[in-house]
């Protein structure tokens, strides 16, 4: 009351005029501080938008995710059609058949690579089953290659090549040089030298399954190099002296690795010469299998 009649004194206003101009005081104040207010107000409630923002955040992560797995899969349909549309499928001889040629039927770069190195180290195809020994090869790759290989299905002897006649005298297989061998049925100058390479590292052959360890020949070969050769025994073998061999001698031969040699000759100058060849069954890595493979070409004289 004491401000109205301040007013009114003040301003000399009726009292109509004191309670409007009090009234408009009030609104005016009421329009200043809202804004303040409103903003504390605001500012006190707990915030949720953190949490929107994240699961915000999180769908347009997802979104982008999905679109580039989208974009990466088109990607690679999109080459698996372009290589399926450079694969041309056509009759080939895989003796003489390039690398480039191999790839445009359809070979990877591997497999490729493992036909070619075959080759080169005196492997030749002779029948369609043979390209399924290569490393890689996939029986429905092979499926879709059959009819365009040219060979046959089954080994088919040229009569037009004489074939060893049965009076040919018998050779010596531990004695034999290339030129001999040479004179079998399917073997020719690099099998030649690799099957006395072969002999040489192992000192000469004990028996006739030895030769299925010499690499590129086949039942077919071994078996015609048999009917030409004997085995003289055992005499003519050339022996290893475990006593006296290091390592770099003993792990030269096929039989042995690195290891095996290692454990053999530390073996030895821990315990002393071995005093027979069966002493080597100390030797832990030495199993029952590889002693009757080895025991014929080791010696302690």
């Amino acid at each position: 009351m004491n401000i109205r009649h301040k007013i009114r004194s003040f301003f000399g206003f009726s009292r109509a005029q004191t309670n409007g101009f009090v009234g408009l005081i009030v609104l005016l104040s009421i329009i200043l501080f809202s804004e303040p207010m409103y903003h504390t107000w605001i500012s006190s409630r707990p915030n949720d938008f953190t949490n929107d923002s994240k699961k915000l955040d999180s769908l347009i992560a997802q979104w982008e995710s999905a679109k580039l797995s989208e974009s990466e899969t088109e990607s690679e349909s999109k080459i698996q059609v372009e290589r399926a549309a450079l694969v041309i499928l056509f009759e080939f001889d895989p003796n003489v058949i390039t690398a480039q040629q191999l790839k445009t039927l359809g070979f990877s770069d591997r497999l490729a690579r493992g036909l070619i190195n075959y080759r080169t180290k005196g492997g030749k195809f002779r029948v369609k089953s043979d390209l399924k020994k290569l490393y890689g090869m996939d029986s429905t790759f092979f499926a879709r290659l059959d009819p365009f290989i040219q060979l046959p299905e089954k080994v088919v002897l040229d009569k037009a090549i004489p074939l060893p006649k049965k009076d040919l005298a018998q050779f010596n297989l531990n004695q034999a040089d290339t030129l001999l061998f040479q004179t079998v049925y399917g073997v020719g100058p690099v099998l030649a030298k690799r099957i006395v390479k072969y002999r040489e590292r192992l000192g000469g052959f004990v028996n006739s399954a030895q030769l299925y360890e010499v690499y590129g020949l086949d039942s077919m070969v071994v078996s015609q190099i048999l009917k030409r050769s004997f085995l003289p025994g055992t005499d003519s073998l050339k022996r290893l002296n475990i006593n006296e061999a290091d390592e770099k001698l003993l792990s030269s031969h096929p039989y042995f690795s690195k290891k095996i040699a290692r454990a053999i000759v530390t073996y030895r100058f821990q315990h002393g010469n071995y005093r027979s060849v069966d002493d080597l069954r100390s030797v832990n890595l030495l199993d029952e299998k590889t002693m009757t493979k080895i025991t014929p070409y080791l010696t302690v004289d």
